[in-house]
């Protein structure tokens, strides 16, 4: 049987900042188990049956615009534009999940770290790097306290 919580990394660690949802995935790779991590440059409709039978979803990725090192908020599906493209937005995989699957998404999150430098070749700017520890803080915090997987399952 499948855990119950999937987390989405979403990145291109080739495009600077847009590294940040790889590099949670690659600390996530240590777990214990009780939850699956997908890394992926970007989603894709596929990705709706790694949403098939799981309780909870989140969904990790560079963001630009907001204010905070990284927002965290609980997000529904909706069919958008990205429907009709390669990507899709986490909102819309949600909903090709309830059409494909025919059953109810999980519950799902989308954790945003404020990016600022996306250029191709380009390291992790030092502001991404501190956005990036604080948001691996809390995800770690969130899962531990929230999703009830206890400390043990959460890697330092």
């Amino acid at each position: 049987m499948r855990p119950g919580i999937v987390i989405f990394c979403c990145g291109n660690p080739s495009r600077g900042d847009d590294a940040i949802g790889p590099m949670i995935f690659d600390r996530l790779q240590n777990h214990s188990g009780k939850f699956d991590a997908v890394c992926d440059y970007q989603l894709q409709i596929e990705h709706a049956f790694d949403l098939a039978d799981r309780e909870c979803a989140i969904f990790v990725d560079a963001a630009i615009g907001i204010e905070a090192a990284f927002e965290m908020k609980q997000i529904s599906p909706a069919r958008d534009a990205s429907y009709s493209t390669h990507a899709l937005s986490p909102e819309a995989l949600l909903e090709v999940c309830e059409r494909v699957l025919v059953k109810q998404a999980p519950k799902a999150y989308l954790l945003g770290v404020k990016g600022e430098s996306f250029e191709l070749s380009e390291p992790l700017s030092p502001s991404a790097w501190n956005n990036l520890e604080a948001a691996w803080v809390f995800l770690a915090d969130f899962l531990t306290s929230k999703c009830n997987l206890g400390k043990a399952a959460i890697p330092g």
